[in-house]
């Protein structure tokens, strides 16, 4: 007679929390009805090393990026974007397109249209990335496939390789404009016939080519240190630029 009750209680307790289950989990198949379509990517994908890869389809730097290894916030993402879009090559960019009978405000507003334009597809490829963790050359294989992923990894990495060198030319001609304002005319030298260039200019663009050498092997934390501590100078200086 007193087991009776208490299993009558331990059921209905029982029931409830079968209910209560039955219910949540109506709630949430309705949010999925309900979501908007770009809701579908909010699925719950945790990066996790691969078992038992192949020893060709793998290595430390195509591994996933677990969410605890992850450490960019959106700031850092914003600083990216500053560093990217106020640069020498966007003032060169906007500069032609005045010395081509542009004006001023014409120039600016056909870069931002440009970056703006730019902007779509680079987030879209971006999204697996930050999403779930994996890098490109392991995103391209979806498409391409394993050996077919290799074109454009390469791709990628041969039009950096352009890119860094014609960053490391401006940065090296940016430092030997300034030394040659501090200077004066003692920082001219004659033009080495197997380059084209003056050995002071060669000596800045080595300099900047080490500069940029050092942050890089250092690791992208150290990127992200420099990005934070320049986006906000180049926003003031930009602004300063156009004010003046």
């Amino acid at each position: 007679s007193y087991a009776s009750p208490q299993r009558h209680l331990l059921e209905t307790h029982q029931q409830q929390r079968a209910a209560k289950h039955r219910r949540q989990q109506q709630q949430q198949q309705q949010q999925r009805r309900c979501s908007p379509p770009g809701s579908l990517l909010d699925d719950e994908i945790e990066a996790a090393p691969p078992k038992s890869p192949h020893p060709a389809l793998v290595n430390e730097d195509l591994l996933p990026t677990a969410a605890s290894q992850r450490t960019f916030a959106a700031a850092d993402f914003a600083a990216l974007w500053v560093t990217l879009v106020i640069s020498i090559t966007t003032y060169y960019l906007a500069a032609s397109l005045v010395d081509m009978g542009m004006s001023w405000w014409q120039g600016v507003l056909t870069v931002f249209v440009g970056n703006l334009l730019t902007l779509v597809p680079m987030v879209l490829n971006a999204h697996p990335g930050t999403k779930y963790g994996i890098p490109f050359p392991v995103l391209a294989r979806a498409s391409f496939g394993i050996k077919g992923a290799n074109i454009p990894s390469l791709s990628r990495a041969l039009v950096a390789c352009g890119w860094f060198g014609i960053q490391t030319w401006i940065g090296g001609s940016s430092i030997h404009q300034m030394l040659q304002a501090l200077a004066g005319s003692s920082l001219s030298s004659s033009v080495l016939p197997w380059l084209g260039i003056t050995g002071p200019q060669l000596g800045c663009f080595l300099a900047f080519w080490v500069l940029q050498v050092v942050i890089i092997v250092r690791g992208i934390e150290c990127i992200k240190e420099v990005e934070r501590f320049s986006a906000p100078i180049l926003v003031g200086l930009a602004g300063a630029l156009l004010t003046w």
